[in-house]
């Protein structure tokens, strides 16, 4: 049976005092251990503050690299686009250059035969032989007709010492107009064959598909993501050059949310 023993004001007090001298340090173990919370907190913070700093940092240095390497490899694409174009109207140039260079022949060749005949006429004129200018007739012929090549192109003509005799053939035919007489200039050939079509066949540039859109360099405030797809076939002997293999997307262009802020700690209560 519990025995309720008479009070003493005295061995109260001193039970107080021990109780509140145990709360009083119960608290001072409170607060130093906020106290130390708090400046691990702040230290992590801090922490996580320079890390992110160095990704953000990072990250800008990447973006840059990126953004310089999409248009270095723009430049050069534009480069060989434009080496392409240049080709391309050089042969044009060079086949407008043969066409007058032709135009010319053949009239220092009408002016040659021109001279030649009236040399001829003056020589008959003197000759004892009694021959009638009017009877010398010159063989005339008509334009040459060039037909196709057998081979467009011939993949055979790379290696030379296995097929020295490589690419297809082209005949080209005219026409017998008037037939010269005796004293007249005879007729040429009508009928001739020459080479053509020996070299490779050109073999365009083939690209795979694309890949799917990488991940955005940046969650907010603009970044950029990329897709790329492989060169599955270089082009070779004049084929078509390839295709861009990289391209580059703006991507999250929304402003960053403000990271969250808080004040000091108010007393306890």
């Amino acid at each position: 049976r519990c025995v309720v023993a008479a009070a003493s004001c005295h061995s109260m007090r001193l039970s107080s005092t021990n109780l509140l001298g145990e709360a009083r340090d119960s608290i001072d173990e409170l607060r130093a251990k906020i106290d130390r919370d708090e400046q691990f907190y702040k230290t992590t913070v801090s922490n996580i503050d320079n890390q992110l700093q160095l990704v953000r940092d990072a990250r800008l240095q990447f973006d840059t690299q990126l953004s310089d390497a999409v248009s270095e490899m723009e430049s050069v694409q534009n480069r060989v686009r434009r080496l392409e174009q240049d080709l391309v109207d050089g042969r044009v140039d060079y086949l407008s250059r043969e066409s007058r260079c032709e135009d010319i022949v053949k009239d220092l060749k009408d002016i040659k035969l021109c001279n030649l005949r009236s040399l001829r006429a003056g020589i008959v004129k003197k000759s004892s032989m009694g021959i009638d200018l009017l009877s010398i007739v010159d063989c005339e012929v008509s334009e040459w007709s060039v037909s196709e090549c057998s081979k467009l192109c011939d993949n055979t003509c790379g290696n030379a010492t296995l097929f020295p005799t490589c690419g297809g053939s082209r005949q080209s035919t005219r026409e017998l107009i008037q037939p010269a007489s005796t004293f007249g200039v005879q007729c040429p050939a009508l009928k001739k064959v020459e080479s053509c079509g020996q070299a490779e066949c050109p073999v365009d540039c083939n690209v795979a598909a694309w890949s799917e859109w990488s991940l955005c360099t940046r969650q907010c405030d603009g970044g950029l993501r990329t897709r790329t797809r492989s060169v599955e076939q270089q082009p070779e002997h004049g084929g078509a050059i390839c295709d861009s293999t990289v391209e580059v997307q703006p991507c999250n262009a929304g402003a960053c949310s403000e990271d969250c802020t808080l004040q000091e700690w108010s007393e306890w209560s």
